[in-house]
């Protein structure tokens, strides 16, 4: 039987981190796939996988067990997903500002 989020998440945040490894093994390829969807680009949507995940693990204690786990986890890759768009678009901004000078 699969234990539930919330009991992982409880679990993580008493200190136990092979609960973490968990999670991470239960959401890693659904987060990839839908970064890699919505970015476009499977290289970034790997960074920005990471970089949720980080976050994930970083904002863990302050995580409101009101909302569903996979909700706030969805959010916190799509906030980075959008991140990762704007420093891609301005970069392409001073790359062409550049060829142009």
């Amino acid at each position: 039987m699969e234990i539930a989020d919330s009991e992982l998440v409880e679990k993580v945040k008493a200190g136990d981190k092979e609960a973490y490894v968990v999670l991470f093994n239960r959401y890693k390829d659904r987060i990839y796939g839908y970064l890699s969807r919505y970015l476009g680009d499977a290289e970034l949507a790997q960074d920005v996988t990471l970089e949720t995940f980080l976050s994930v693990y970083n904002n863990l204690p302050g995580y409101d067990e009101m909302s569903v786990f996979s909700s706030w986890i969805y959010r916190i890759a799509t906030n980075y997903a959008k991140k990762a768009l704007r420093r891609k678009i301005s970069r392409k901004e001073v790359a062409l500002e550049e060829t142009l000078d």
